[in-house]
């Protein structure tokens, strides 16, 4: 048996949370906030904030050291 997770309006849940993150990735913050809301309407509310901040640590990380010299 499979279990395949929908938003209230019928979206793919893994479809949804891959849309909201590169949304975010691509600096469009109409679409991440659409995409977050559907899943927030769709009592993934919990889901949204671990994934906006596993998103916020996956791409604020300290760049890496320049070689001088």
């Amino acid at each position: 048996m499979s279990y395949h997770l929908h938003t209230t309006r019928g979206y793919p849940f893994p479809a949804v949370s891959s849309a909201m993150q590169k949304a975010i990735r691509r600096g469009d913050a109409k679409l991440a906030g659409y995409w977050a809301l559907e899943l927030w309407a769709s009592g993934f509310g919990q889901y949204v904030w671990h994934r906006l901040l596993t998103v916020s640590a996956e791409d604020c990380q300290r760049p890496p050291a320049l070689p001088f010299g």
